[in-house]
């Protein structure tokens, strides 16, 4: 689901490889890290509704006996819709996990309203349609 919601938001973002790039950046800096690599969660469930398994005499759709591919199918399209890999500046001192998650959801957050926002702000006035209704009779 996840994957779909960034799918029609694309067209406002400026590419989601490119957004995820500009977050990483941002969350070096605000964190002191030595790197940061988000990469796109491109996974599928690897069972398609034709996937036929036999079951005694019969041949079925293995969703028909099994909760398998529903699962499958729910955890490739949930969030994230990323990996995130950093490497920390200081490999020997533990890492906050909670206090870096907080951080970079509130990068993520703020790069994407920012990004939207600009979008949204430069179409000018005359690019929006002509809703009225002109007759030619």
């Amino acid at each position: 689901m996840i994957h779909k919601i960034f799918y029609l938001l694309e067209p406002l973002l400026i590419g989601f490889t490119v957004f995820l790039e500009e977050v990483g950046k941002k969350f070096i800096e605000d964190n002191e890290l030595r790197d940061c690599v988000l990469v796109p969660k491109y996974m599928k469930a690897g069972v398609t509704p034709n996937f036929l398994v036999v079951s005694g005499q019969d041949v079925l759709p293995f969703g028909s006996v099994s909760h398998l591919p529903d699962e499958l199918k729910r955890r490739s399209d949930s969030w994230p819709a990323f990996f995130s890999f950093i490497l920390p500046k200081n490999t020997t001192d533990p890492i906050d996990r909670k206090e870096l998650l907080e951080s970079f959801g509130k990068i993520f957050a703020e790069k994407f309203l920012t990004n939207i926002k600009k979008k949204v702000e430069i179409q000018p006035e005359q690019q929006k349609p002509n809703l009225t209704y002109e007759s030619n009779l």
